[in-house]
């Protein structure tokens, strides 16, 4: 499926390459970390870099799931609040992050998700996110 389907954001804001898997509790994507990506910083991913990738693989189980109920367009959210988070490494540039996201909790317009990152599974960093989505 193509990605521009399942994400509000655009390029060069484009955080997620493949959405690798998918259930109704959560999702894994994949993000090739290159040179050009602006969250890179001295050859590695930085930490919003990776805090908005999280988040957007996070969009990116929304979308799939809207389309799969009949919606033509992603929905827009908004990172609410980060909890806990824990960065452990910055991935390089070459480096193949790994991310998957699953839902904590869902209230009306509130998800709560519980999000990983790793490369070569070694961890790259984990968080909880409150993520509000616009209706």
């Amino acid at each position: 499926m193509s990605l521009p389907l399942l994400l509000p954001q655009r390029a060069p804001i484009v955080m997620v390459d493949a959405l690798t898997e998918h259930s109704a509790l959560g999702a894994s994507t994949q993000l090739l970390v290159r040179e050009d990506n602006i969250f890179v910083q001295q050859g590695h991913l930085a930490e919003p870099g990776i805090i908005e990738n999280i988040a957007q693989t996070a969009a990116a189980h929304a979308g799939y799931l809207a389309l799969q109920h009949g919606y033509t367009e992603a929905p827009v959210g908004y990172i609410a609040a980060i909890d806990h988070l824990q960065v452990f490494e910055l991935p390089p540039v070459g480096a193949l992050l790994e991310t998957r996201v699953d839902i904590q909790n869902q209230v009306l317009q509130v998800t709560i998700i519980r999000g990983s990152s790793s490369v070569e599974g070694r961890p790259v960093a984990q968080c909880e996110m409150k993520i509000f989505t616009r209706s």
